[in-house]
């Protein structure tokens, strides 16, 4: 996802949050310069942005959403998806699962991880853990997070070539 739709998409999550009208956010955003189509809707407490521009398309689903079914990364069972964000071939997944399953959490990513040798690196804490993977031409972030009443997951599948 290039800079200018992560600040792009970043403003756009701003706006909706604060309660800006669906109506005007889209057309604030198609305003800018290369962007060719925008939507917003809301249901249910589940919003979900859409924009094209010159240099692709990019979906976001806040509060909800379903992990593409060809996701490269395993997604342990029991969380809540939070988002899911899509551009051209890359992806990002944030979960939330119960605050006592960081532990387990942890074991699924280390023993995933432990499979790509030498591109694999790690990051371990007593609250937090991270590994990050270079395969082919993507790479992956996977970053785990005890965040006291909830274990927070965050999964980044980028394409490097």
């Amino acid at each position: 996802m290039s800079m200018k739709k992560f600040v792009l998409g970043t403003v756009v999550l701003a706006m909706v949050l604060s309660a800006c009208g669906g109506a005007i956010t889209e057309q604030i955003i198609e305003s800018q310069e290369g962007v060719e189509n925008f939507d917003v809707s809301e249901n249910d407490g589940t919003v979900v942005l859409e924009l094209e521009d010159e240099e692709g398309d990019v979906s976001a689903v806040i509060g909800g959403g379903d992990i593409p079914a060809d996701f490269p990364v395993p997604v342990p069972d029991g969380g809540d998806v939070m988002a899911v964000v899509s551009s051209g071939g890359d992806d990002s997944v944030s979960m939330t699962y119960p605050s006592g399953d960081f532990d387990s959490i942890k074991a699924f990513y280390e023993n995933w991880a432990t499979g790509f040798g030498d591109s694999l690196s790690t990051f371990s804490s007593t609250d937090a853990a991270s590994w990050t993977v270079e395969d082919g031409d993507k790479a992956y972030s996977v970053t785990v997070a005890n965040a006291g009443a909830e274990v927070a997951l965050t999964i980044l599948v980028v394409t490097t070539g």
